[in-house]
């Protein structure tokens, strides 16, 4: 995906902007069993910004890893979305719920999903 790095920001592959210090907060990369996909993208986002103040980073879409398959899943259920009510009008609305969420990252992106 791309990660871009703008003022402190970061924006993923499908368009989606969110501050660095949100994305890469201090509880979140603490952890013992931190995300590796996102550890990647905080440390390289460092690496970067140290070289250029507004460095523009370009990633392939997101290696296999354990947010991987959310990101496939929330994609999947906004295609699924997308597809019933396709050429209808007046159509349900599209629900998400996210259990758990730290700042609602996978909320984000489902919506971030329906709007392309």
């Amino acid at each position: 995906g791309t990660s871009m790095v703008t003022d402190g920001l970061m924006v993923d592959f499908m368009g989606m902007v969110i501050p660095k210090l949100l994305f890469c907060n201090e509880a979140y990369m603490g952890q013992t069993m931190a995300h590796a996909l996102r550890v990647r993208q905080c440390n390289i986002y460092d690496k970067v910004a140290a070289i250029q103040p507004t460095p523009k980073i370009q990633l392939r879409w997101p290696v296999i890893s354990e947010e991987y398959f959310e990101y496939a899943d929330v994609l999947d259920a906004v295609s699924a979305y997308g597809e019933e009510v396709a050429g209808k009008s007046g159509g349900r609305k599209f629900v998400f719920v996210e259990i758990g969420a730290g700042y609602g990252h996978w909320t984000f992106t489902a919506h971030r999903a329906l709007l392309q």
